[in-house]
């Protein structure tokens, strides 16, 4: 729960933002606006849920340390999802920063496989394919 001062804050810079939002369109500028912040932000939105909280956790069916999320293997992964297809890195170690996620997993593949780590493709329970 936020304290006085940090809820002022808060409301005041959603105050500022509302009011440039309006004198935007007022000023007859709402079309730029829509189609150069609020749509790109809606769109960026959607594809940040998709393959920052929903792809990593897909088919969402199983828990246990080694099994709440997976590592997807594929083709061009780490670049494409800035290395969150090896999210389950990120699970069981939370303080190590995303760019270090390969050479960990790398390190620790041997024991993710003896533990039954979900290590997949692109697809939930499909074969991984090369980096």
């Amino acid at each position: 729960r936020l304290g006085a001062r940090e809820t002022w804050i808060t409301m005041t810079e959603y105050a500022l933002l509302v009011a440039l939002l309006i004198g935007f369109g007022i000023a007859g500028y709402g079309y730029e606006l829509l189609m150069l912040w609020i749509v790109p932000w809606f769109v960026g939105m959607y594809f940040m849920q998709i393959f920052f909280a929903w792809f990593p956790h897909h088919d969402h069916g199983e828990t246990g340390r080694y099994r709440d999320t997976r590592i997807a293997l594929f083709p061009g992964g780490d670049m494409l999802f800035i290395f969150q297809n090896l999210h389950l890195i990120h699970h069981m170690l939370p303080a190590v920063p995303f760019y270090r996620y390969r050479a960990v997993f790398d390190a620790l593949r041997p024991t993710l496989e003896a533990k039954g780590a979900r290590i997949e493709g692109f697809w939930p329970y499909s074969k991984p394919s090369a980096r």
